[in-house]
């Protein structure tokens, strides 16, 4: 089975994301033997949901590197719960595709 994207990516504002699509360094973590990025850890996300209930300005940091920066339009109340599955890990073939179409522009 095959998923295709039903977005482009390469409108993308976050400069973390386009950075690390354009130097390819998913190409470097696959030289290097990595098969998955931040894998789910009990204690951190235990650990990310009590800094984020108690200094909201760690979820704010956190929010600006993983996603597009929108204060506005995010439900503040459920960032806890959010953070405390976070990150949840992905697969580096995951992580490549996407940046392949942030590097692409193709729909």
């Amino acid at each position: 089975v095959s998923i295709v994207p039903v977005i482009r990516a390469d409108w993308m504002g976050n400069v973390f994301f386009k950075l690390f699509a354009k130097t390819k360094v998913d190409e470097l973590l696959r030289m290097l033997g990595v098969t998955s990025l931040l894998p789910f850890n009990e204690f951190r996300g235990q650990l990310l949901s009590q800094l984020c209930a108690s200094f909201s300005v760690v979820c704010d940091v956190l929010l600006f590197f993983a996603t597009d920066y929108s204060p506005q339009f995010d439900y503040q109340e459920r960032l806890p719960v959010y953070y405390s599955h976070f990150p949840a890990g992905a697969s580096l073939n995951t992580v490549s595709q996407f940046f392949q179409m942030i590097r692409e522009g193709k729909f």
